[in-house]
């Protein structure tokens, strides 16, 4: 019973683990190992640049 009961606490604390920038980074990862050598355009940017052009476009509150 105490060993399920480990189990189930650290299945939950890996859950907080995953975020947006995990998810995109990996995303991104994929498409690299995909097609190593895409064109410019179709290249993800890392997340730093990505969020900052989805800021850019978010309507600024008046």
């Amino acid at each position: 019973m105490r060993s399920l009961l480990t189990l189930m606490v650290m299945t939950l604390t890996a859950c907080g683990v995953v975020t947006e920038q995990g998810v995109y980074e990996g995303i991104r990862q994929q498409q690299m190992r995909r097609d190593p050598n895409p064109p410019d355009s179709q290249r993800l940017p890392d997340y730093d640049k990505f969020k900052q052009e989805r800021d850019k476009l978010k309507p600024s509150p008046e």
